[in-house]
């Protein structure tokens, strides 16, 4: 009988061992699942993570997730009413995992992405990382189809957007970038495989020029570099792409001042797009026509093997 204690000790010992060993930002159990039409904060350490789950969800039905990246000083939940995304999960049947930064020395919530953008503290925060772990805990509470991961980032968030593209090809299927950029360092982007790529930017932004430049001391390269090395990266021929009727992004621009031009089918039948918005600066305001366009455009960018 005097030996159960001992044991007990070993066993709570043993535990609390793989307990230590076990990273904080992994799958938690014991997160709420949301019924369908509803938002739920799902548990990931210390950053924990809003789900909105779409009003027509049904378990065992493969379902798209969008992931949504802010900008630098933006949050989730303001990126996810101006591009009217609640609405949009609801009506078109996808998942909407909205996580946020981490908050710089002034409380403005940033993306680490690239050195260009936007780790103005030296915080080193390990956000691709971070943000696969999202992407992973979604998958563990609910049911998402294979190479049906997308993801919007607007500015920092769109750098972010570009990173999670080149370092998880493997679960990220297509991003979509508004005001970001790549990373100058073409070494940077080793995606395992193809990845569509759509940037949207204004030719009079001002924040990230459309010709490149730099924040916060590094370059970041032009639109057209960005989409130059998506082309490379998805093995896209080499002839001139094809174009789309202009569009109306911005309502403060009067006509449709957004052209829009297409290089595809690449590898693994991905896609690379730019959009160029005339005359618009950096956050400039977005139509109804913009998001859904955003959107049919990822819908048709799901791998069919996976």
């Amino acid at each position: 009988m005097a030996r159960r204690p001992m044991i007990l000790l070993v066993v709570l010992a043993v535990a609390a061992f793989v307990a230590a060993c076990t990273s904080a930002n992994e799958p938690q159990a014991g997160t709420t699942v949301a019924a369908g039409g509803r938002s739920v904060t799902m548990k990931l350490g210390d950053r924990p993570f809003r789900v909105h789950v779409p009003a027509g969800y049904a378990p065992r039905t493969p379902t798209t997730l969008v992931v949504a990246l802010h900008g630098w000083g933006g949050t989730s939940e303001s990126m996810a009413r101006d591009l009217d995304l609640y609405r949009q999960s609801d009506t078109r049947d996808f998942l909407l995992a909205l996580p946020d930064g981490t908050p710089d020395r002034n409380g403005l919530q940033f993306w680490n992405a690239t050195d260009a953008c936007c780790d103005a503290d030296g915080i080193h925060v390990d956000d691709s990382t971070y943000l696969s772990r999202v992407i992973a805990t979604v998958e563990q509470h609910y049911d998402v189809g294979p190479g049906r991961v997308f993801v919007i980032g607007l500015s920092n968030g769109g750098f972010m957007a570009h990173r999670l593209g080149c370092d998880h090809a493997d679960q990220v299927a297509a991003v979509v970038s508004v005001y970001g950029a790549q990373n100058a360092d073409r070494s940077a982007c080793r995606p395992s495989r193809a990845v569509s790529a759509l940037e949207v930017h204004g030719t009079a932004d001002e924040t990230v020029r459309y010709n490149g430049g730099s924040l916060l001391g590094p370059r970041y390269p032009s639109v057209r570099d960005t989409i130059g090395e998506w082309r490379t990266l998805d093995g896209c021929d080499a002839a001139p792409g094809h174009a789309d009727k202009p569009l109306d992004a911005d309502p403060s621009i009067a006509g449709s001042e957004t052209t829009r031009s297409w290089w595809g089918p690449c590898d693994d039948g991905s896609e690379v797009g730019l959009w160029t918005v005339h005359g618009a600066g950096h956050g400039f305001p977005t139509t109804a026509a913009f998001t859904n366009s955003v959107l049919d455009w990822l819908d048709g960018q799901a791998r069919t093997s996976g």
